[in-house]
């Protein structure tokens, strides 16, 4: 592609790239109940081990990008927010607690009653992926009140960037799994990429060696700090920030890639279109098997011993 993608940022193009995420991390939930033993099947097991929670910053990303842009285009975004976007998310929470209670009592599994209640807001789990739907949540609330609470829309993404990272720093304090935070910030980054867009459109446009050079910097920056914090024993509030860093860089260099490749695909945009449901379902169908072939197994034990 000759210059830079005026597009690189459309819908389609977006959906497409979330769309990629998606089968990533479809396969690290399968890799869970199933073995891989192929070639193929290892290096794809690599690739997941070495994006780790990566794979969840482009949702994070354009999600922050999409609303600032949705704020800056629609009538009363901002006082429609919590019934179309708060809402929303809750309602899903709420669709997929109660599919995995009728499962978890079909296969005789219990809970303390403590992790059925907090499940409802996403701090604790009932064999749910709880913690998305927990920073999701707590992301929308924070822009909200931000948004609603700052008429400047340059404080208001400040607020949301300070809100942030108090979240990632209290998580951290009361030793939630690093899920839940270490790429929180991504969310706030899509903002400001928002807010800044048509400048940083125009400069790269302007200077193409700066494009390659500010790409091929990200990288760098993004691996050396992937070094350092391997290099770190212990999960901390360092540790965990820089780690945001991490993700924040990622998040930026597959924008920048965006840029001069193309990755629209209308399969890849019905993926993205199905993802809560085609992973939700996925999950639910392998946990039942799983559990089918664990009785199976008893009992041909049972039986042999007999």
């Amino acid at each position: 592609m000759k210059g830079l993608d005026d597009n690189y940022l459309s819908m389609d193009n977006t959906l497409a790239i979330k769309g990629i995420f998606v089968v990533l991390i479809f396969l690290s939930h399968i890799r869970t109940y199933t073995s891989f033993d192929f070639v193929l099947d290892t290096a794809t097991i690599k690739l997941i081990d070495l994006m780790s929670q990566l794979v969840v910053t482009m949702f994070l990303f354009y999600s922050g990008y999409g609303i600032y842009e949705s704020i800056k285009t629609k009538n009363n975004y901002i006082q429609n927010f919590p019934k179309h976007r708060i809402g929303y998310v809750f309602m899903n929470l709420i669709l997929g607690l109660s599919l995995y209670m009728i499962l978890n009592i079909f296969i005789h599994k219990s809970y303390p009653i403590e992790n059925i209640i907090l499940s409802f807001i996403g701090l604790k789990s009932i064999g749910n992926s709880s913690w998305f739907m927990f920073a999701i949540l707590i992301l929308y609330i924070t822009a909200y009140l931000s948004f609603r609470i700052f008429k400047k829309p340059k404080q208001a993404i400040m607020s949301v960037t300070i809100l942030s990272i108090v979240y990632v720093l209290t998580m951290t304090y009361f030793e939630y799994s690093p899920r839940y935070s270490c790429t929180h910030l991504c969310f706030a980054l899509g903002m400001w990429y928002s807010y800044y867009h048509h400048s940083i459109d125009a400069f790269l446009k302007n200077k193409m060696s700066s494009y390659y050079f500010i790409t091929i910097g990200i990288g760098i920056l993004m691996i050396l700090s992937a070094v350092i914090i391997s290099n770190i024993g212990e999960i901390g509030y360092f540790s965990n920030l820089l780690y945001n860093i991490i993700a924040m860089f990622f998040s930026l260099f597959i924008v920048f890639c965006s840029m001069k490749i193309s990755f629209c695909s209308r399969i890849l945009i019905h993926i993205n279109d199905y993802a809560y449901m085609f992973l939700f379902l996925t999950i639910l169908i392998l946990v039942v098997l799983v559990e089918f072939m664990n009785a199976i197994s008893t009992k041909s034990r049972d039986k042999f011993l007999v």
